[in-house]
């Protein structure tokens, strides 16, 4: 989908540089100051934004992660949406936020901008006339994602910044290490589908309650690697104080990255599926780990999960802080 070009934003102080994509809402490139790699994975141009099929720094949804059998009732009412994963939806299907040319509006701070997007009633299948509004700034070394949403009919709403982390600025991610605040996980069965029941990490491969480093962890796992959403202990609002929820750490650089968020979830992937091509601009297998802060896959199917709806007369909102240490 091509909507003009891609423009590129800049946030900075005088410990971060950040960039901005206007498609996707996307995270381009976090930069330390005095260097000059990038703490996160990125293609090689804005251009490139355009074919991104590892949704590499996009906002995603209006529902990230999948939905089974794109479909999903709400209110009484059956919805199909566009399959673009088998007979599932991933991450909004073929329409889907992170494909999008976004408007943006930056303040004269120069460390905030808001992206803002409206999706029509019905497009992609999904209900009601919804405005959302990403909004990235710069406090000093964090940097905070957050995002809000209206709508004019209830639907479901759970955006999700997609970016590929590597605090080293190179290499795979296999000697960082992770801890997650998270005492279950979401089963999923053999497409990556909810079962519905949410698992205790106790003694198992996605225990990550302590720092863990990730080439341990990922080996737990036949074939290597993580690609779950753990359930995160407690869930503050918008604008209330929020406890660390996970913490990434790269012994080699000292370079930490600690995350809060008011949502219920984070999908750990540790990027075992990046191919090394061209589209995915070199990077491989296990060269990010992605922690995104979102409600569980599948809400929408699974009345016990928590519910990202969004109706008439109530704006959701969320916040996501990436505060690094450096």
């Amino acid at each position: 989908m091509n909507n003009g070009p891609v423009d590129v934003i800049e946030l900075a102080n005088e410990q971060l540089t950040v960039r901005l994509l206007t498609i996707g809402a996307s995270l381009w490139q976090v930069v330390p100051a005095g260097s000059d790699r990038s703490l996160c994975l990125a293609l090689n141009d804005p251009g490139s934004y355009e074919d991104n099929p590892s949704y590499m720094g996009v906002t995603a949804g209006p529902v990230a992660n999948r939905i089974r059998n794109a479909s999903f009732a709400l209110d009484g009412r059956r919805f199909e949406l566009e399959a673009n994963e088998g007979r599932n939806q991933l991450h909004g299907g073929p329409l889907g936020f992170g494909h999008r040319h976004w408007q943006v509006e930056r303040d004269p701070d120069g460390a905030t901008a808001s992206f803002r997007l409206l999706r029509p009633a019905g497009e992609g299948g999904y209900p009601g006339n919804l405005e959302v509004l990403v909004t990235y700034s710069l406090h000093d070394a964090t940097l905070r994602y957050r995002w809000t949403a209206t709508t004019d009919a209830a639907t479901p709403v759970s955006l999700t910044n997609h970016a590929y982390w590597n605090l080293a600025g190179g290499g795979t991610i296999e000697e960082h290490t992770l801890r997650v605040a998270a005492e279950r996980v979401v089963e999923v069965d053999a497409a990556s589908l909810p079962t519905g029941r949410l698992l205790d990490v106790a003694d198992t491969g996605f225990d990550l309650r302590k720092p863990t480093v990730l080439g341990q962890a990922m080996a737990a796992f036949d074939p290597p690697g993580i690609d779950s959403t753990f359930c995160l202990d407690g869930q503050p609002a918008a604008g209330d104080e929020k406890p660390t929820a996970m913490e990434l750490s790269d012994p080699g650089s000292g370079r930490r990255l600690l995350i809060a968020t008011t949502l219920p979830g984070v999908q750990v992937y540790t990027g075992q599926h990046l191919s090394g091509g061209p589209r995915d601009a070199g990077h491989g297998a296990f060269d990010g780990v992605c922690l995104e802060t979102q409600y569980y896959p599948d809400f929408t199917n699974h009345p016990g999960f928590p519910a990202g709806i969004v109706r008439p007369g109530h704006e959701m909102r969320h916040e996501t802080d990436y505060q690094f240490v450096l």
